[in-house]
């Protein structure tokens, strides 16, 4: 992206989302939250509202360890996102509602190697806006969202929503998964 999307500017079509996905070869490690942490972050770490208790969150490569780790821009546990310093550097000064920014470390547990310099996304706006109509997904036997296949958003229930509310959100069609 090299548009600078200023303070009061608006975007070309507001109803232009991203959906980031990591790089996955055999040397991008993905994460888990680390076993020898004293916090429950796995359960908190889906909840729809800020995680002020925690000012760290200690990640590590899962198995099968990469041998020459790529240390991309976008790393995962599960669905949720690891960032950046790059990454923090361009969305820490929009302020934008919803997310932290949660500093985290990862390690290689197969050489002991700390990386600095990431955070944790932890995005708590959950938005319900998926178009059922004309998305394509699964359903689970409690009649809830499973697996989308084609997302497609709900342009009027979005516009309802101011732009600053909703720049970054989740769906808030899969959140009741996360709490069960």
């Amino acid at each position: 992206m090299d548009k600078t999307i200023e303070k009061g500017s608006k975007m070309e079509n507001e109803f232009d989302y991203y959906l980031p996905f990591p790089i996955i070869g055999s040397s991008t490690p993905t994460l888990i939250v680390n076993p020898d942490s004293d916090l429950d972050v796995d359960l908190d770490l889906e909840m729809p509202y800020p995680l002020n208790e925690i000012s760290l969150i200690e990640f590590e490569f899962r198995t099968p360890y990469p041998k020459k780790p790529n240390m991309v821009d976008y790393l995962v546990h599960g669905g949720w996102g690891i960032v950046s310093e790059k990454i923090y550097q361009a969305l820490s000064p929009l302020n934008v509602k919803g997310i932290q920014l949660i500093p985290a470390t990862i390690a290689n547990p197969k050489n002991k190697d700390i990386y600095d310099h990431y955070y944790f996304l932890h995005i708590y706006n959950y938005l319900e806006c998926l178009d059922t109509e004309k998305s394509v997904y699964t359903k689970d036997v409690l009649d809830m969202v499973e697996m989308i296949q084609k997302i497609i958003l709900d342009e009027k229930v979005l516009s309802k929503i101011p732009l600053e509310d909703r720049l970054v959100f989740r769906l808030g069609e899969l959140f009741c998964q996360a709490i069960f």
